[in-house]
């Protein structure tokens, strides 16, 4: 049969994606670039929180478009949107014909050979099964890839509906994973991006007690080929400390830190279920400056939380000015049923979260255009991404791909795409870069 894949979300998501579609090419079948040639149309949902949500079913139903005026094409609605509606989505959207849960994901191809099965295939609980993507066929440009190191999630933000979609924490070997970095090494890949809900807590489920992480990033570090490792992300707390120490001795770990903080209030933070405080926040911001000059700095905020004062909004706002962050994203706070924040009383008004959140956003790019223009004249090893006719297009070790900025060349003498090259900076924008090569082997 001939698929297409709508992949939606997160770099979770797009590494279930590749391995379902590895499954199906090694079955046989071939994907299309086009969902108007496909047998088969797979939309991989996000159903994390109601924007996400919207965006797959407008997904879904786009697709259904596509059937509705070429008959006989099938619809598979995979992922977190059918775990979490597992109950009623099919109703919601009959236009689909297979719903599977985040735990069938690895079964697709053999529901697809099913004949007269019914429509549902979702555990009610996500099974603690062995995750396994030693092999597959990555989506990314050739030389970075994205490689998931856990399922699930053991934290219990008050916020947030990924325990509810995920299951619990559950960790991959440190055999299974070195095994596929191995294999994407020997195909050219320079840079891993190690993901999970929360690479802090990887090896606890497995009694590692957090040496596990540790203890994966070194075997990583060994393998021939691999340049950078990024991690994606850290939870907040003691932990941070021994990966920025490591961080400080392994030239191939990407002095890149990105810590979720959420908010700054000890207040708002005891609500979530956050277990840092504000002290902890800058304490850990400190050590990670102090050990590592120069260390990129990212985090995500939540505005508009239920109770959130002007006191409190504005303490965020001073945060930001102090701290001062290479990369910082904020999010309007999303009420989502079946979490325990949904029955907080307290709730800031939709204009006022959009407010806020515009406020925030603007001071950052105040501060993202400075740091960037500090850097005019400075060098960076950048890895590219993209050629065009007249420029290149990468990114530095303190850029995360499709998150964070780009740097754009102006030459190219013979560097191609996958290159790391040295890069000379000449021009700021708010977010961005512009520079110069001035080495074509850079590191």
């Amino acid at each position: 049969m001939k698929v297409f894949f709508y992949n939606l979300g997160c770099p979770k998501n797009l590494v279930e994606s590749e391995s379902m579609l590895t499954d199906l090419v090694a079955r046989g079948h071939r994907t299309v670039s086009a969902p108007e040639d496909a047998d088969v149309i797979i939309v991989n949902t996000c159903g994390f929180i109601k924007t996400a949500a919207q965006e797959s079913i407008d997904t879904v139903l786009e697709a259904a478009r596509i059937k509705e005026a070429s008959p006989g094409k099938k619809i598979v609605v995979a992922g977190c949107l059918t775990q979490r509606y597992r109950e009623s989505l099919s109703q919601l959207l009959p236009e689909a014909d297979i719903f599977i849960g985040v735990s069938e994901t690895a079964d697709l191809g053999r529901i697809l050979s099913e004949k007269d099965a019914g429509p549902l295939y979702c555990s009610p609980e996500p099974e603690r099964r062995d995750i396994n993507y030693r092999s597959r066929i990555i989506l990314t440009p050739p030389h970075y890839a994205y490689v998931k190191i856990a399922d699930g999630c053991g934290r219990k933000c008050s916020f947030c509906t990924i325990p509810a979609i995920k299951g619990k924490y559950r960790s991959r070997s440190v055999g299974s994973i070195v095994e596929e970095c191995r294999n994407l090494a020997a195909e050219g890949v320079k840079e891993i991006n190690l993901v999970a809900q929360d690479l802090t807590n990887y090896g606890f489920d497995k009694k590692k007690r957090g040496a596990g992480l540790l203890e994966l990033i070194k075997a990583v570090s060994r393998i021939s080929g691999i340049s950078w490792i990024r991690l994606l992300y850290l939870f907040p707390g003691g932990m941070v400390n021994e990966v920025v120490d490591l961080m400080s001795d392994n030239e191939k770990l990407c002095p890149y830190l990105d810590l979720p903080f959420q908010h700054v209030d000890s207040r708002i933070l005891k609500l979530m279920s956050r277990p840092h405080s504000e002290k902890q926040i800058y304490s850990l911001i400190e050590y990670a400056r102090k050990k590592i000059p120069g260390i990129t700095l990212r985090t995500t905020l939540i505005t508009g939380f239920p109770t959130e004062t002007e006191k409190d909004f504005l303490k965020m706002l001073d945060f930001i000015g102090k701290i001062q962050f290479d990369k910082l994203g904020v999010f309007k706070y999303s009420n989502e049923e079946g979490t325990p924040a949904a029955a907080l009383p307290g709730r800031v008004p939709e204009k006022e979260k959009a407010a806020r959140q515009k406020k925030l956003m603007t001071l950052q790019r105040e501060v993202s255009s400075g740091k960037n223009r500090a850097r005019i004249g400075n060098e960076a090893a950048v890895i590219i991404d993209s050629s065009g006719a007249k420029r290149l297009k990468g990114r530095t070790r303190g850029d995360a791909p499709e998150i964070d900025g780009t740097v754009y060349m102006r030459n190219r003498g013979n560097a191609d795409i996958g290159d790391i090259v040295r890069v000379r900076f000449t021009a700021a924008r708010d977010y961005d870069m512009e520079g110069i090569i001035i080495n074509e082997h850079g590191k």
